[in-house]
């Protein structure tokens, strides 16, 4: 499976966030940066997505600009430290397989939260 990951932490976060996802032998694309991320959902070849929304927070304007949320919509998606308020993205339509992991969190309780429900 091919999953899109938003996390834009420190590169050498990239790292053990490409290893967990690698544990679980998932094939992921690491997105540090918007223009990453852009380029990424734009190819569209992906089974989901992951966005942490800490890192979605700091890119939104540009995000919205080009209207990147009603281009995943499609695809289910999980988001994680989300807010307690967090009610999605604008310009996306939820999916119903859609996760939302609240703060604080990290990806592997988001990787979790998907395996937890597909058990």
């Amino acid at each position: 499976m091919k999953v899109i990951v938003l996390d834009g932490g420190v590169r050498k976060r990239a790292d053990s966030v490409r290893e967990a996802f690698s544990q679980k032998q998932i094939d992921a694309t690491i997105c540090t940066t918007s223009n990453e991320f852009l380029a990424a959902v734009d190819a569209g070849k992906y089974a989901s997505i992951y966005i942490d929304m800490e890192t979605w927070k700091k890119g939104r304007c540009i995000y919205e600009y080009f209207g990147i949320s009603s281009k995943f919509e499609s695809k289910p998606a999980v988001f994680y430290n989300a807010e307690e308020n967090f009610g999605g993205i604008v310009g996306r339509n939820p999916h119903e397989q859609d996760r939302i992991v609240y703060a604080p969190s990290d990806v592997e309780a988001a990787i979790e939260s998907v395996a937890g429900a597909e058990a």
